[in-house]
């Protein structure tokens, strides 16, 4: 972006060469200082340094030579991290007028579309960028990332497919080709989709679980699982790279797939005990499967002989245990009950956790990492925490935090006042936050990974977790303390009473709390009382359609006075899958919860399901004294709907989402006190 002072003498003819030359290097520092900012390796305050400097720089050049195209851009870029978007499309026109040919301040005017979410102008644009630069690869990622952002995952998988094999190939463009696969699903078998997964599973710097959904349905296309007559060869399942690899990898949310793992699992079984061996092909597709048990809480369905041989199998290892043994001569046995049964819950754990990780074989580390030593830590926590003994993770009673999660994307650290602005407009977003530690309190915050995303990504942020489950509330303190991150807490505490604190807090957001309260309006007006009069309250309100499943299963577990033991939920589970040729639980098989025993407890257990439509909730808003200031995550383009009409009534609306077309799960609403 750096300009000459040759091309600013032709500019700026009036200036000295002294002048010039000082104005080129200004220059050159503003763009150096402003890659500071963007770094992720410097800290925080060296950044914010670092922006401030090459803004004045940049007005510096802007003072001297108004019109130089360079300085123009890298202020609209300056402005556009600021969320100033106006005065970045002001100052993109000039730079424009200056330099029409220029592609880096092309580049520019598209990236300012997708940070307003004009998605279909942004793609537009990059074509357009395309037709004079055609072997701008920029330009291509604009149309990627446009289709990505716009909804188009199969376009924005294809085109970083493609430039991953043109040799842009870095960590950026692989998460970004994720995220795509992400909401992807095939019906037909694809080779070329297959190639591509088992690329992907192949990389170490990529959340794998982001494949889930398209490796579920190459596998079901594959071997035919939805033909009850379809013939599998053992020997082929063990030896299929995408299957292993994925059963590996991911939690696979088809029950095809499952049914398919437990018959897997039941073969791997029936030979070793036939045999007394573990035969080198089986351990590939043993050790998969134990890693997946771990992931899914051993939720999978066992028959009665299979459990007779896993407690014999659990008491020979005691057994040997108790002697002298050698980790070789265990290794077997351990990969095969770890299929079944978590290795932590065995009353010889404490001996294999003489060894650290790394002691064991290579192969066996990743097994027993989820099996045994996840859940000593996670244990160890909970009992750090709040004093209780092992019983809720020994006796495998699906006492696990629920959708666990091993690290953040990695994304540049930016201003919460700016996203903040971005999604609802400056009008409605207090200014203090530009500038003061902005509080934000977290109820129901799961297992904590948005309450980190916060923590790592936004300046002047401190945040609080609240939950009502230790064990959500253990494994977040876990990852807190991994992360390093200082600005972060996490308490464990009941809904239906607010915390006894000082502190009052800029941002509540509740999550999915107010579904699942017996009364949202008592519960509201109990943590309202801890907002900051000009603060902000997020909700994420469930839509009729999104509970109406988990409602006719709560029922059920009323009706038959089920309590949430493992056993309960593995059988309530296996018997609902019984039934899925008949339609009636689609969603509940979409439903990325049902594939995991803590997920399971969350949908079956829960003795409220709100759910609302804008209308109704315009009524509770109204009650709670609420005033409803926009939806968090709203395209530009649906944006417009309100432009003419009033964009603060939800009534409004509610008439124009009749169709359900805009909010089909949940509506993501942001109050604030009404005045």
């Amino acid at each position: 972006m750096a300009s000459s002072p040759s091309h600013l003498f032709k500019a700026t003819p009036n200036l000295s060469i002294d002048d010039q030359a000082n104005i080129a290097r200004a220059l050159i520092s503003a763009n150096e200082l402003y890659r500071v900012w963007n770094s992720n390796d410097y800290k925080i305050e060296e950044r914010q340094d670092a922006l401030s400097e090459s803004y004045s720089l940049t007005q510096h050049v802007l003072t001297n030579i108004p019109n130089h195209s360079g300085a123009l851009n890298l202020m609209a870029r300056i402005e556009m991290d600021r969320c100033h978007y106006d005065e970045a499309e002001s100052l993109i026109e000039k730079a424009l007028k200056a330099s029409p040919d220029d592609e880096n301040i092309a580049l520019n005017a598209g990236y300012l579309l997708l940070a307003q979410r004009r998605y279909s102008d942004a793609e537009t644009h990059f074509l357009k960028i395309l037709e004079k630069h055609r072997s701008s690869h920029r330009a291509f990622s604009g149309v990627a990332l446009s289709k990505l952002r716009g909804g188009d995952f199969l376009g924005a998988m294809s085109h970083y497919k493609r430039l991953i094999e043109l040799g842009f190939d870095n960590q950026q463009t692989r998460s970004l080709l994720m995220d795509a696969m992400e909401f992807l699903a095939c019906e037909t078998y694809q080779p070329d989709i297959e190639q591509l997964i088992l690329k992907a599973f192949s990389w170490t710097d990529v959340d794998h679980s982001k494949l889930a959904n398209l490796s579920a349905s190459q596998i079901v296309a594959k071997f035919d699982l939805k033909n009850d007559q379809a013939i599998l060869d053992l020997d082929l399942l063990l030896s299929d790279a995408l299957l292993i690899d994925s059963i590996k990898h991911c939690l696979l949310p088809s029950v095809e797939v499952e049914s398919l793992i437990v018959e897997l699992r039941r073969a791997i079984l029936t030979e070793v005990t036939m045999t007394d061996a573990l035969r080198d092909e089986l351990l590939p597709a043993a050790i998969a499967i134990g890693v997946y048990s771990a992931r899914n809480d051993y939720i999978l369905m066992m028959s009665a002989e299979e459990e007779r041989e896993v407690t014999a199998l659990a008491h020979r290892i005691h057994a040997s245990t108790k002697a002298t043994w050698t980790k070789d001569e265990v290794a077997g046995a351990l990969i095969v009950l770890s299929m079944y049964e978590p290795l932590y819950s065995q009353n010889f754990s404490y001996r294999l956790l003489r060894y650290d990780l790394q002691d064991w074989p290579i192969g066996l580390q990743d097994l027993l990492a989820s099996n045994l030593y996840s859940l000593s830590e996670e244990h160890q926590i909970e009992y750090e925490l709040f004093g209780i003994d092992a019983s809720g993770v020994t006796n495998n009673d699906i006492r696990r935090a629920n959708e666990r999660w091993s690290n953040l994307q990695c994304m540049n650290r930016t201003s919460f006042y700016h996203a903040l602005v971005s999604a609802l407009g400056s009008e409605v977003v207090p200014q203090r936050f530009k500038n003061d530690t902005v509080n934000i309190l977290l109820l129901g915050c799961g297992s904590g990974q948005r309450a980190l995303y916060l923590a790592q990504y936004f300046e002047n942020v401190y945040v609080y977790g609240v939950d009502n489950r230790r064990e959500n509330i253990a494994y977040a303190t876990l990852k807190a303390r991994q992360s390093g991150l200082t600005n972060i807490q996490f308490i464990h505490a009941e809904y239906d009473h607010a915390l006894i604190t000082e502190h009052q807090f800029d941002v509540i957001e509740f999550g999915d709390v107010a579904n699942h309260v017996p009364d949202v309006l008592e519960t509201i007006g109990e943590w309202q009382m801890l907002l900051q009069q000009d603060g902000l309250m997020r909700f994420d309100f469930a839509t009729h359609q999104s509970n109406k499943t988990s409602a006719v299963i709560n029922q059920l577990v009323k009706d038959r006075r089920l309590s949430p033991t493992a056993d309960n939920i593995r059988h309530l589970r296996h018997a609902i899958i019984q039934e899925s040729r008949s339609g009636l639980w689609t969603n509940l098989f979409n439903d990325p919860q049902f594939y995991t025993g803590s997920g399971c407890r969350e949908l079956f257990f829960n003795k409220h399901n709100n759910g609302y439509d804008l209308k109704e909730l315009d009524e509770l808003l109204n009650t709670a004294n609420l005033s409803f200031i926009g939806f968090a995550d709203l395209d530009r383009q649906n944006r417009k709907m309100d432009n003419t009409l009033a964009p603060y009534s939800l009534l409004a609306w509610h008439v124009m989402d009749q169709d359900q077309a805009l909010f089909k799960d949940s509506y993501p609403i942001y109050c604030a006190i009404a005045r």
